[in-house]
């Protein structure tokens, strides 16, 4: 993504900032002033400052951004800018003279270029030959034109970002000329009151790869770039062609190709009407985080920049059986961290624990494991939840047809800390998972059997076992004895690792969090879960925190780049300033003009340094993915002066080694704050699961296991067979739906899965239905047209509406379906748009229908 302009609007009022980060953001300083490598942003108001400036070049090769507002002449300050290889962004906001052709050449290889458009001044700065090198620029307009003619000579634009007051009809006319004039741009920036003045014009640009929508009213009252969140949504471009053998085109496959939507706004949120809209311009189709990435030609060839994938945030770490139904509501894993030789208890969010003794993992080779780990946990006790879950509950047995309506279900999985090496449960040991229910349920315990793809009761899951080498775990003595065990809950779980690695959020905030108000403690800002009432500093979602400065090839040493990681803000990250000083490097063939290009584009919003063949390498955090630059050893980059890579290496490491102690300290202070915070939440939940404090209502179940995955605890239900039929499953106008997957909810809460089929064979009591959901794939033309939601991938028909379509027997029918809403918040609106509850509370409703 291209680093945008830092000025505020001109059209609109200026406002002074005030942050409680005084130091979050350098001054523009004019070049007499500039004494320091730490000041990297000149002013340009004079033309003195532009003779001052040629006279003295070799003091000021280190500046990076440059802004021109005053009486300076254009053309001599071009000319000097043209001499400084280290700019990332040159913002023209007023001078003297006109831009001629020369001017443009001068600058157009600096990677961010903003320029501000008086009133009535289109032509005399936009209509320049010029312009046709320029390949990256943001445009300001004081006054929104009333034609956009002078984009017909941008041949090499690739990167266009226009601000200003647009109306949804000014931007429309805009992204038009674009469309006419530019129709291989790439990527295409707007300012807008809302998202929902989005140009339905973008949808004609066939090369686009990106879209930037930015909150004009944020902007307006004078928040910069640095201080804006972003939000990320992939919206659906059509499909590619993949030709397995380009010799012979015959054999291919079409891929879904997405772009990503880039909002930034001091606060970003999309609301339920703006997501409306954005489905209803560009049709949706399912995607993952793996479609927000797009990888510029830039970084195609880049030798230094290596992409390690996307964030995990919408997904889960291991996969379930089945995969969640819908993932606007499927249940997130709790991920906590354990170690094998010690005891631990682990509080799930849904009032269960899971003991894991000593001693009681190992490889999948059989090696003992003794080390940290990371367990994962997904549980469920609320119909709302197995709903989104989509976890099939049907169990069969003798011929028999049952459907498993449980109490609770749960599906854990253990793994080597920082791998995805899966660990195991040792044989003859168990792992004992309580959980709190009602005294009147009486369910047996059922386990996923993943080779059969079938539910098991226990005897059939035990048997499977070895009972040669059972082992005497005594769990009572470890709940009760406070010495034996280490506690942990979901909410202190994550550790700054964990963090980077399978989420794609800083440290400050947790999964799901837009933003957050953080508060210093123990020297550290710490995310404390505040009330609105509290003082303290709020953080959002997608906001950079550092950059990259690039540092003046050595004439010894010219294949190897040095670099610097300045913060945004030294006083949120203290580890930071262990590696001030400290100048990094990587070795590559690009030149320093090729580098920026690709750096200057990303909103690094975290880092971490890991060990890495014999030395480090430097991970760098996105919003859609991170990055690894592999670290030059000094020695290696000073062969020739073996004195001076000594020297750099122990001063190197020297600060690394402080840098990790720093980080240790700050992890240790974010672990004592949620300890506090949770500590009321932990004695609860540890008193009602094993001193008993529950209500009278209650009881405290539990079952052992000997194997990791998915179990459910829950009473068999026989589908009762009212009819024998054959349904096929349609959209409106009886088109049928090309069936990905099937479900049947009952009024009892249970469910099953059926066997997608062109006919499905329908032998249920449909008096006992409380909802059939269908997943599609997209597929005849009716379906495209209403697109209403979900874009056909979801079709809902609730039981009040299949008594009224009316199955007979022994007949082949079709059953009208409804494209799901999208306009459901949560699990319990889900629950209660598709009728799914008790049996009483059906009838209920079903009564009051009636009448």
């Amino acid at each position: 993504m291209i680093y945008r302009f830092k000025g505020v609007l001109k059209y609109f009022f200026i406002v002074t900032l005030f942050t409680l980060w005084n130091d979050a953001f350098a001054q523009y300083e004019r070049p007499q002033k500039i004494k320091r490598l730490t000041q990297t942003q000149l002013l340009i108001k004079e033309t003195s400052d532009a003779k001052f400036l040629l006279e003295n070049l070799a003091s000021f090769q280190h500046i990076e951004e440059v802004k021109l507002d005053g009486d300076a002449d254009i053309a001599l300050s071009c000319k000097a800018l043209s001499l400084i290889d280290a700019i990332q962004e040159l913002e023209l906001i007023k001078f003297a003279g006109i831009l001629s052709d020369e001017d443009i050449q001068n600058i157009e290889w600096i990677p961010n270029l903003y320029i501000y458009i008086p009133e009535n001044r289109e032509e005399a700065f936009l209509l320049n030959p010029a312009w046709q090198y320029i390949r990256n620029t943001v445009i300001e307009f004081e006054e929104i034109p009333v034609d956009f003619e002078f984009f017909k000579g941008w041949k090499s634009i690739k990167y266009l970002c226009i601000l200003g007051d647009f109306t949804s009809d000014q931007a429309e006319l805009a992204t038009q000329a674009i469309n006419k004039y530019i129709p291989k741009i790439e990527e295409v920036g707007l300012s807008l009151l809302d998202i929902k003045n989005m140009p339905a014009a973008l949808i004609s640009l066939n090369n686009l790869k990106s879209i930037e929508i930015y909150n004009s009213i944020d902007i307006a009252q004078g928040h910069v770039w640095e201080e804006l969140g972003e939000i990320i949504r992939p919206l659906f471009k059509g499909s590619d062609t993949i030709f397995l053998d380009p010799k012979q085109r015959s054999t291919f496959f079409t891929k879904p190709k997405f772009i990503p939507l880039h909002y930034f706004a001091f606060e970003p949120e999309i609301t339920v009407s703006q997501e409306k809209f954005i489905e209803a311009l560009f049709p949706t189709k399912s995607y993952s985080n793996e479609y927000l990435w797009y990888v510029t030609p830039d970084e195609q060839k880049s030798d230094f920049l290596v992409y390690r994938g996307s964030n995990l945030t919408e997904h889960r770490f291991t996969q379930s059986f089945n995969t969640s139904v819908l993932s606007k509501y499927a249940i997130n894993d709790a991920v906590y961290t354990g170690k094998g030789d010690s005891n631990c208890i682990f509080f799930t969010p849904n009032l269960g624990a899971l003991i894991v003794p000593e001693n009681s993992l190992e490889y999948s080779t059989g090696y003992p494991y003794s080390g940290k780990y990371t367990l994962h946990v997904a549980t469920a006790n609320k119909l709302e939840d197995l709903f989104a879950e989509g976890a099939s509950l049907q169990f069969d047995s003798s011929g028999i047809t049952y459907a498993l309506n449980p109490e609770f279900w749960v599906h854990i999985s253990i793994n080597e800390a920082g791998t995805r090496n899966q660990l195991r449960i040792k044989p003859g040991n168990f792992l004992e998972f309580s959980y709190i229910t009602e005294k009147k349920n009486k369910g047996g315990f059922y386990a996923w059997n993943k080779n059969s793809k079938k539910w098991e009761n226990y005897y059939d899951y035990d048997y499977l076992f070895d009972d040669d080498k059972i082992r005497a775990i005594d769990f009572y003595k470890i709940a009760h004895n406070e010495k034996l065990h280490v506690k942990q809950i979901p909410y202190e779980s994550y550790s700054l690792d964990q963090r980077f690695e399978l989420a794609g959020f800083q440290y400050l905030l947790n999964p799901g969090e837009q933003k957050v108000k953080i508060k210093k403690e123990n020297g550290y800002w710490i995310n404390k879960n505040t009330n609105k009432e509290d003082k303290g500093i709020q953080w959002v979602r997608g906001r950079p925190m550092f950059k990259l400065r690039l540092l003046p090839r050595g004439k010894q040493t010219p294949k190897f780049q040095d670099f610097k990681i300045v913060p945004l803000d030294r006083g949120l990250m203290p580890e930071w300033k262990e590696l001030e000083d400290v100048v990094l490097s990587f070795e590559t063939n690009l030149n320093k003009k090729e580098i920026l290009k690709i750096i200057s584009k990303k909103r690094w919003l975290d880092f971490r340094l890991i060990e890495s063949q014999g030395f480090y390498s430097l991970a760098l955090k996105t919003q859609n993915g991170f990055f690894e630059i592999q670290l030059s050893h000094p020695l290696e980059r000073f062969k020739t002066t073996a004195d001076r890579g000594e020297k750099a290496n122990r001063k190197i490491r020297r600060a690394i080694n402080d840098y990790f102690d720093e980080r240790n300290m700050k992890a240790l202070a974010i672990s004592i704050s949620e300890k506090q915070k949770t500590s009321l939440i932990e004695r609860s939940q540890y008193a009602s699961l094993f001193n008993r404090m529950h209500s009278n209502k209650e009881v405290v179940k539990s079952f052992k296991i000997r194997s990791l995955g998915e179990f459910a605890v829950g009473s068999l239900n026989p589908c009762k067979i009212d009819l024998r039929a054959e349904v096929i499953l349609s959209d409106y106008g009886k088109v049928p739906l090309k069936l990905k997957r099937v479900w049947i909810y009952f009024i009892d809460g249970s469910s099953v899965e059926l066997k997608v089929a062109p006919r499905i064979a329908f032998d249920y009591n449909v008096r006992d239905i409380a909802a059939i959901l269908a997943q599609t794939n997209v597929s005849s033309a009716i379906q495209k047209e209403n697109m209403e939601s979900n874009h056909g991938m979801y079709y809902y028909l609730s039981g009040r509406d299949l008594l009224n379509q009316g199955i007979a027997p022994n007949k082949i029918m079709y059953l009208t379906l409804k494209p799901l809403p999208q306009n459901i918040k949560n699990n319990i609106e889900l629950k209660d748009f598709m009728s799914w509850g008790s049996n009483k509370r059906q009838k209920k409703k079903r009564k009051t229908r009636n009448k």
